[in-house]
């Protein structure tokens, strides 16, 4: 068995230049590993990499880059059919099929680490982005998305840990950095135009709550939300619907100073009431 069926030392401009098209379809590609059919390893004894890059470069100008993959993909025109027949575009496909017992599994991951003193700007583990610069008509299932994730369920599926559409976390982070530590931020600084920096949809009934806050691992959590003002001003805390909707009460609930109303919470699994006034001079 050969080591190395095909091999390059140094070459001074393209190791391999494919320069006109070739077969269409899912059977074709520029670059075939397995030609439409499973390369099947079996059982084995070490770990299997399909593709493996490992390159070292130091950058002298800010306006350079290293780039490990790098891909221009862009439409020749629109095509017959209405909006949603005009097919899918993917950048990058990886599908992971777990049909057996298997410690963890990543369809795509991404790991930036700064190992010594150094300076720069910003570090990113995975990025996306959507940029919008002409007229977008989108379906009414559709809209933009810097990062999409979801979760899907059918027939007997079950799982009976932690599932989330998408999972941030702190626990590895053992050090109490300078800067300030968030699992999310959700900035809307600058001239940029933003409603809500969290929106939850919610529609249908098996939704146990919109945003909840849990204290584990015997921990104790000083503050549940917390209303900071570094410039500016917060005109108003919470903004609730008009009266007589849920979960505004129209007539004020309980006794002492009369009150406009109530807003219904809950304590213990037991509805309480929260009043409100109108203003006063």
């Amino acid at each position: 068995m050969f080591m190395n069926t095909l091999k390059f030392g140094a070459v001074p401009g393209k190791a391999i230049d494919i320069t006109d098209t070739w077969g269409t379809g899912f059977t074709n590609s520029a670059i075939s590993i397995g030609d439409d059919a499973t390369v099947a390893f079996g059982e084995v004894d070490d770990s299997v990499v399909v593709q493996r890059t490992d390159v070292s470069v130091q950058l002298g100008t800010a306006s350079t880059y290293v780039i490990g993959h790098y891909r221009t993909l862009g439409t020749s025109g629109a095509g017959a059919g209405t909006a949603v027949q005009h097919g899918i575009w993917m950048g990058d496909y990886t599908g992971l099929t777990i049909a057996h017992d298997t410690t963890d599994a990543y369809a795509v991951r991404g790991r930036t680490a700064l190992t010594a003193a150094l300076e720069g700007n910003q570090f990113i583990g995975v990025m996306g982005q959507i940029e919008i610069t002409g007229a977008a008509t989108l379906e009414a299932t559709g809209g933009g998305y810097g990062v999409y994730g979801s979760i899907t369920s059918s027939g007997s599926g079950t799982c009976n840990r932690n599932v989330a559409a998408g999972y941030f976390t702190m626990r590895p982070n053992t050090i109490d950095l300078a800067g300030t530590q968030s699992c999310v931020v959700a900035d809307m600084g600058g001239s940029g135009y933003a409603d809500y920096g969290f929106l939850a949809h919610v529609g249908n009934n098996n939704t146990g709550a919109a945003y909840a806050v849990e204290v584990t691992d015997s921990a104790v959590l000083p503050i549940g939300m917390q209303f900071i003002v570094t410039a500016g001003s917060i005109t108003t805390a919470f903004a609730f619907p008009a009266a007589g909707t849920a979960p505004v009460v129209a007539a004020a609930t309980g006794a002492g100073v009369a009150a406009e109303g109530s807003v219904v919470i809950t304590i213990d699994g037991t509805s309480k009431y929260l009043q409100y006034f109108a203003a006063t001079a």
